[in-house]
């Protein structure tokens, strides 16, 4: 049987089932690696906004895009929201954009 099909298909379940560890844990582990691509993400995309490929500058606005949508997603559904405190710990790094 899959993990999914043990634990659920959600990445904390995942976590918690392969680390043996928590819920509330395996949520601090997801959201640190949530986090972590994303400034990965936003660090290769302000160092790759002077290179001079069409195609490259493309993709990496179309790639932002994608991400703005789904940062939008996240801020708007309730699934996300935690009483009347916002958005959970998973949030887009401002960088003046």
């Amino acid at each position: 049987m899959a993990i999914a099909e043990e634990v659920g298909y959600d990445k904390c379940s995942g976590v918690a089932a392969d680390r043996g560890c928590s819920i509330e844990e395996a949520t601090e582990i997801t959201v640190k690696l949530h986090n972590d691509l994303i400034h990965d993400f936003e660090a290769g995309h302000r160092s790759r906004q002077a290179v001079p490929y069409v195609e490259l500058q493309r993709f990496m606005r179309g790639l932002r895009a994608w991400m703005g949508g789904a940062f939008e997603w996240h801020d708007s559904n309730p699934r996300y929201k935690t009483g009347d405190s916002g958005p959970t710990a998973v949030k887009r790094a401002d960088d003046g954009r």
